[in-house]
Parts: structure tokens; sequence; C-alpha cells
């Protein structure tokens, strides 16, 4: 079970069967002349979509004792998109990757489907976006997930941002690492 996952203005917890991932890819939205904003998604087998089982509460349902809204009919998705977002801890405004090198912000893992991706970053966003499929097997995209997931478990909204070290391409870079082995990012095969 996972939690948090964003689709259509709610937050559900999901159940996703991380042996049925069938494709990663990386995504890029170039916003600045020399910066992009990384993420990855997953795509799912056919017959195995993330199943979304419960609606989490607002602010407002949280502080009148829900803890979770379970669904009447489940909700699936087949494609799921990890975003490693900056977010202001102080004040607001536009990002500068400037004072991201002082860690300005927090980060937070996002985990949102492919129907709120394209109402945020299409909808409401003029950058264009570029999608590359990853040369991974089945078992690596799986790991690669779930080791994201596991991140962001130990993340929570502790860790600071940082645009040189800390930041939307470091984390999933460092993820797939991790997750896949050396010998084939060796070989290129990446």
């Amino acid at each position: 079970m996972v939690a948090n996952i964003f689709h259509q203005g709610a937050f559900y917890v999901a159940k996703i069967d991380l042996n049925k991932v069938k494709n990663s890819y990386s995504l890029f939205e170039k916003f600045m002349p020399l910066a992009a904003h990384a993420m990855v998604r997953f795509e799912m087998m056919e017959d195995s979509p993330i199943e979304l089982i419960a609606k989490l509460p607002t602010h407002e349902e949280w502080n009148a004792g829900t803890k979770f809204i379970p669904l009447e009919q489940l909700i699936k998705i087949h494609d799921l998109i990890m975003s490693f977002d900056s977010e202001w801890t102080v004040g607001k405004g536009p990002f500068n990757p400037i004072k991201g090198v002082v860690n300005t912000y927090t980060s937070i893992f996002r985990f949102l489907s492919v129907d709120s991706f394209i109402d945020t970053y299409f909808s409401s966003r003029p950058f264009p976006v570029e999608q590359f499929k990853l040369n991974l097997t089945t078992n690596e995209s799986a790991n690669y997930l779930r080791n994201l997931l596991d991140r962001s478990a130990q993340y929570g909204v502790s860790k600071g941002f940082n645009t040189v070290c800390n930041n939307c391409t470091t984390n999933p870079v460092d993820s797939l690492k991790e997750a896949v082995p050396a010998v084939n990012r060796e070989n290129g095969k990446i």
C-alpha cells in the first residue's frame, strides 16, 4: 500500500503490484534556458493497474476525525509519475536556482497519475515536456519504482532541496544507480 498518490485533485491510498511494472521513462520539462525539471514515469502492465482504494481526507475532514475514506468503486490507473519537487520553507515566489543552493526549499517526492500530470504540466504551464523510454527490464523498472517509494518514505519533508546535489535530477539518478546493477549501467544499457 502506498499513500499520497495524487489523482484528479485528491490524494489516495493505492495498491501497487511492484512486480507488474512494464516500462519506465525519463521526462524533462525545460523551464529555463539552462534548466529542466526531471521526472520519472512508470507504466504498469495492462492486467495490473494501480488501484486507488481509499481517498485521503482534506485538512477539515482530518481535523474532524476522518482518517481515510474507502471508495465504493476502485479507481484504476496505468501510469504513475514521480516528481521530486522543491517547496518554499519560508515565503513564496517562483523557483530560483541560486536560492536553491542554500536550502531555501524543502524537498518533496510527489507521485501523481498521468491525468493529474497533464492537468498540472500541460494545462497550466507553457513549458514543453519530453519523454524518453529507459532501457530497463521489467524487474529493473520495478526495483526503480520500489527504490523511489522507499526514498519518499525516508525523506518525508525533512530534507532540503539543493539545486546542486539534492534535486529533481540527482535524486532519480541516485535511485536508479541503487536499483539497477552497475554492469547494466556501465555497458551503456540505459
